[in-house]
């Protein structure tokens, strides 16, 4: 255990140290890059993106290392990166790899998530509205049995059938729908303009999705 974490602290001081910069941004366009307008809106976007990732409300620290340590141990992380409900930040989740499910594309690159929201009715109510969750947990509320749990699925993949032209949440490049399990009920559909799940994997063998870590080195010995 104490190894595990000593290797995922050594990931996040290499990768994502927290007393520099370490990531940039350039245009696409080498020429742009010379140009010292350019140069100044880069640092200024920079600079903005740096203050939105390390915000206390956006809690990248602590889930970005949640993930670093999936990802030594169990060999794949999965880090969600949306709002917050009030839309005034980034908002950071890791995402337990019990309750995630992953797929690639023709490509090889991971597209597609399914996930398992675990939340009371009450919770239900407050993230999707009260008239839009199903029957059962409905009744829940009704019961005073706010507190009572209820498992919501969430899938994320890209829409094939879509109007390119229109950017409403339903013609968004990735579909997002949400069913209430225990109802068998759809609450709702909407989408992302970019994948919104970052997935590193530490290794992989042919034909595998899921990744191998180097603790499965030691998985031998464990048992």
């Amino acid at each position: 255990m104490q190894a595990a974490r000593g290797l995922a602290a050594s990931l996040d001081g290499l990768l994502k140290p927290k007393t520099q910069r370490w990531f940039s941004l350039r245009a696409a366009d080498d020429a742009l890059n010379e140009t010292h307008d350019v140069k100044l809106w880069l640092r200024a976007a920079e600079d903005r993106l740096f203050n939105a990732f390390y915000e206390p409300a956006a809690r990248f620290l602590q889930r970005s290392a949640e993930v670093d340590l999936d990802l030594v141990v169990f060999g794949t992380g999965v880090l969600f990166i949306g709002e917050r409900s009030d839309a005034s930040g980034l908002l950071f989740q890791s995402l337990h790899l019990r309750d995630s499910f992953v797929a690639e594309n023709a490509d090889g690159e991971i597209d597609t998530v399914f996930r398992v929201l675990r939340l009371t009715a009450s919770q239900a109510a407050l993230k999707f509205g009260a008239q839009k969750i199903g029957r059962r947990t409905q009744e829940a509320l009704e019961k005073d049995r706010e507190d009572e749990e209820f498992e919501f699925l969430q899938a994320v993949l890209p829409r094939i059938d879509r109007d390119a032209q229109r950017e409403n949440a339903t013609n968004m490049k990735f579909a997002s729908l949400v069913v209430d399990i225990a109802s068998e009920h759809l609450i709702g559909e909407s989408g992302f303009r970019e994948f919104p799940f970052v997935i590193p994997r530490w290794d992989t063998a042919s034909g595998e999705v899921y990744g191998r870590s180097p603790g499965m080195l030691a998985l031998p010995d464990i048992k």
